[in-house]
């Protein structure tokens, strides 16, 4: 299938990787996504990393690097009690909700059902809609923990692929439910100042410090282009720090 990209992303395209070259699932990828629109999701599918095939080793290494929790504790003295009334979230209002879905990049992935929050934001653009008001008694349920025990597996697993790593090895990548991230969101938002006001002078900026962490990379930029003779510059990184 021929790419569908305006004139000036496939100029750039064109010095920068040849698609004749690529192999046919990536290309049919780049495809779909330039047809919805997402031309720079589109171009970035290009050269972004391969899928791992479904083999039994890789779906091993996989599940090492996402191991299942803990099974909750049998002896009820060891259960810590359910939280009371008094320790319950407020429930969200509909401007809170529509904040939290706007604020999923576009072309965002669905959980295990399939449900996108592109969907949910076209269904609450049509005339009269009311979804916002509808998902308010959803979103509460959820930031109160009061999903039902048998949907919780549905609502709180995830979709899991994995990617290949350039210098080898995968990178395990899990796309969770739209209802529980939803929720997070919410209530994330409500904690941004108390979370910025703590991690901030912890010299944590990834955390509601907006453009944080391209303040840091242009930082370290900085200053490895001002190192002298005889200094150097460590990064640290955890290994399966996100997992």
């Amino acid at each position: 299938d021929e790419l569908l990209l305006p004139p000036c992303a496939r100029s750039l395209l064109n010095t920068t990787v040849c698609v004749d070259t690529l192999p046919p699932d990536v290309v049919a990828r780049a495809a779909r996504l330039s047809a919805a629109g997402f031309y720079a999701r589109s171009a970035a599918a290009l050269s972004a990393a391969r899928l791992a095939e479904p083999t039994a080793e890789n779906a091993a290494e996989i599940r090492s690097k996402h191991p299942p929790a803990e099974p909750p504790p049998e002896d009820p003295l060891e259960t810590p009690p359910a939280p009371g009334p008094q320790h319950e979230p407020e429930p969200p209002t509909a401007r809170q909700v529509r904040r939290a879905l706007r604020s999923f990049p576009r072309g965002a992935c669905g959980g295990l059902s399939g449900l996108t929050p592109d969907l949910l934001s076209d269904l609450a653009a049509f005339p009269g809609s009311r979804l916002y008001e509808e998902l308010v008694p959803v979103v509460s349920r959820f930031c109160r923990g009061r999903v039902p025990e048998a949907a919780r597996q549905f609502f709180f697993g995830a979709k899991l692929c994995a990617l290949l790593k350039k210098g080898g090895g995968l990178r395990p990548i899990a796309a969770g439910d739209v209802f529980r991230r939803l929720a997070a969101k919410t209530l994330a938002a409500t904690v941004r100042k108390d979370a910025a006001e703590h991690l901030f002078p912890q010299r944590q900026f990834g955390v509601a410090t907006p453009a944080g962490a391209d303040a840091m990379a242009l930082a370290a930029r900085t200053l490895g282009a001002s190192l002298r003779p005889g200094e150097v510059g460590l990064k640290i990184d955890i290994l399966n720090a996100f997992n």
